[in-house]
């Protein structure tokens, strides 16, 4: 699949097939993929097969043979095809098309379709659309396999033709030379197998897909332009400075019978003239693909986006409809700095997810203000702490594939936090659309936060602003904070950062143990209502280089969160259903309010009492900037002393809990002293 012109994750050549895996995998929120136009074939096809006619029978001479309890070929008429829930697992729409389903009933070793009679001549090629991710088995380690035989008797004898090669990208077109004697009575035939191994190996796997068959004599010359670089819109790499150049390029399919060396390309922008040049040292062979770039780079002139046509040409090439792509090239006045936003679904049950308490602490600690961090918890104390986090779970549930999971930008499914380094090495670099910045105050318990976004280019439509709060070292004494944990004992590797060494930890990490970072507390709007942010936060027409501002809903915090140890995120994201952006967040930004009493003298800052009221016992948090014997004081509305307690400490964080169930209803004070001074603060208890 070609997204933003490289693949960061999707699918490997050979994808594992872990079925325990039961949570939906939605699509890609968006694929900049050029769709690859089909074969144009301007000579006599002795075959040709599209499925179009015969509905959801197999067409007349076609003929389906299984073993196994499969259902063996069948055709699908329009739409996508949901083999499993997962996004590599559904076959894109292609019009009808011939398909083998080993998920729905399973066993299919082999599979072989079978097509009518047609003549062989020399010079013919085999030209054939095909799905086909290659799945493999964990449990068993057994993997689907495709090819293509040819009999030229009538169908008494096969011949392997062809291997269907794994391609997680969608649909692919795919041309094979097809060397044997001329006959009057040759049949196709091609193959699918799960290659079951015993009687008791009955989980499927997946399937292939069959489409657009042809036995042709290919014209000797005949290219297309199936993809062009930049992608308009693609932050990747269609932004440019004014002043800077782009490189244009893209990909051709080669329809002809002979192996291309070389073609002219070239380009057109705005009312500009065409410029060209020959792309040589290529050896694209028949029916392939191949990569080129346009040999003069254009240099940006103007602000904002142009029209641009890229073109090619290959001598005797008689067919033009197929040789020219649209795309846009857009000057901007600076780079903002990028900063991807991660999302780590989570959750203590989750045995693997102890790797994402690693790589989120590695990304955020080695990458600290130019990335942001949020873990969103499903199925434990921390998921269920209100109908916000209850969303913001069930959002990221349609987007991953399985835990613990890694989205970026809200467009990519990274397929873990393993990958977090990969992705920002790749996403910092991209345009980021808008300077963004957010100021936050917490007074009161209430938080206020205004967001400024500058955009660096004009920006037309429905761009909006989402405001999420985390929490870091999140504590909790019930079972549900218990942390499960497959790393314990090291047969699954290392997995180590510098608080906690998983595999020196127990299976079941006891909730005493456990603090959790980056946890997602509250986001603006509720994203079950609207994923993409706050309607109206952002003016329709944006100017580069003008700021604009935004205040968001205040928010109360829970009297259970740790002020003084939350952050708020900003994204700035597209919402526009028509851009090749929609969905995704262009940019971040994530500060850190100051809450809290301090004393500086005294080495004493955030400190704060929760809950407030309090009934059975309350908690006071501090940071400590250096060792000290401290000594925590708890007076009445009179002054009486009602509890103290005096200890060494080290420097850092610091949780004292206070037993508060024999005081009266009332407001107390307590005081939290060092050798150097003191701060206090006030609660209450309520019975």
């Amino acid at each position: 699949m070609f997204v933003f012109g490289f693949s960061l994750h999707l699918f490997p050549q050979t994808k594992d097939l872990n079925l325990s895996k039961t949570k939906k995998m939605k699509k890609l929120l968006l694929c900049f993929a050029v769709a690859a136009m089909g074969v144009s074939v301007n000579s006599y096809a002795q075959m040709s097969q599209d499925f179009e006619a015969s509905g959801t029978a197999l067409p007349t001479g076609w003929a389906d043979a299984h073993v196994g309890m499969g259902n063996g070929w069948q055709v699908h008429t329009g739409g996508d095809l949901t083999i499993l829930a997962s996004a590599g697992a559904v076959i894109p729409s292609h019009t009808n098309f011939a398909y083998v389903n080993d998920q729905a009933a399973h066993n299919n070793y082999p599979a072989k379709l079978s097509s009518g009679t047609f003549t062989l001549t020399s010079g013919m090629f085999l030209v054939y659309d095909y799905w086909f991710p290659q799945y493999r088995l964990t449990a068993t380690g057994r993997r689907e396999t495709g090819w293509v035989e040819l009999s030229t008797d009538g169908g008494s004898t096969y011949s392997t033709v062809d291997s269907v090669v794994a391609f997680s990208g969608g649909w692919k077109t795919k041309g094979v030379a097809i060397t044997a004697t001329a006959s009057t009575n040759c049949k196709l035939r091609f193959c699918y197998s799960d290659n079951r191994i015993n009687a008791t190996d009955t989980a499927g796997i997946i399937g292939i897909g069959i489409d657009n068959i042809k036995v042709v004599v290919p014209p000797a010359s005949e290219i297309a332009l199936t993809a062009v670089t930049p992608i308009a819109g693609n932050p990747a790499n269609d932004f440019q400075l004014v002043g800077g150049t782009v490189t244009f390029g893209g990909t051709v399919l080669n329809n002809g019978g002979t192996t291309i060396t070389g073609f002219t390309a070239g380009y057109k922008v705005g009312s500009g003239s065409f410029v060209s040049g020959a792309v040589t040292g290529l050896s694209i062979a028949p029916f392939t693909s191949g990569t080129f770039s346009c040999t003069t780079p254009y240099s940006v002139t103007t602000l904002g986006s142009q029209a641009t046509t890229i073109f090619v040409r290959a001598t005797g090439d008689a067919v033009f409809t197929n040789d020219t792509l649209s795309t846009a090239v857009s000057g901007v006045s600076s780079f903002p700095t990028k900063r991807p936003f991660f999302e780590e679904p989570t959750g203590t049950w989750c045995g693997w997810c102890v790797r994402g308490i690693v790589y989120m602490d590695s990304i955020w600690r080695a990458k600290k203000g130019f990335v942001s961090v949020v873990s969103v918890h499903n199925s434990d104390p921390m998921q269920s702490e209100n109908a916000q986090t209850a969303s913001y779970d069930n959002l990221m549930g349609t987007i991953i594939s399985g835990y613990p999971g890694l989205v970026a930008d809200r467009l990519f499914d990274a397929g873990g936090p393993q990958n977090a380094f990969t992705y920002f090495n790749a996403l910092s670099t991209w345009y980021g659309f808008a300077d963004v910045t957010l100021t936050t105050t917490a007074i009161g318990g209430v938080v206020n936060a205004t967001a400024k976004v500058t955009p660096t280019t004009n920006l037309s439509g429905d761009y909006r602003l989402e405001l999420i709060l985390t929490e870091d070292r999140v504590h909790g004494t019930a079972t549900g904070y218990d942390q499960h944990n497959y790393y314990n004992g090291g047969s699954a590797g290392a997995m180590q950062n510098t608080e906690y060494n998983f595999v020196t930890l127990p299976g079941t990490i006891p909730a005493a143990q456990m603090y959790y970072d980056f946890v997602a507390r509250y986001t603006v709007p509720d994203l079950a209502s609207s994923p993409n942010g706050v309607a109206g936060s952002l003016p329709a027409t944006m100017t580069s280089g003008t700021s604009y501002t935004y205040s968001f809903t205040p928010v109360t915090l829970a009297s259970t969160w740790a002020s003084n140890k939350m952050r708020a995120v900003v994204l700035l994201i597209d919402n526009n259903t028509a851009s090749t952006t929609y969905g995704m967040v262009l940019n971040s930004f994530e500060s850190k309010w100051a809450v809290g009493v301090e004393n500086v003298a005294a080495g004493i800052k955030g400190g704060r009492i929760f809950p407030n009221p309090a009934t059975e016992e309350a908690n006071v948090v501090f940071d400590l900037e250096n060792d000290a014997n401290v000594a925590i004081t708890v007076y009445d509305a009179v002054g009486r002393m009602m509890y103290t307690s005096t200890q060494a400490m080290s420097n850092g964080e610091q949780h004292v809990t206070l037993p508060v169930a024999n005081f009266a209803t009332g407001v107390y004070n307590v005081v939290i002293s060092t050798g150097n001074g003191s701060v206090s603060e006030r609660f209450s208890v309520v019975r």
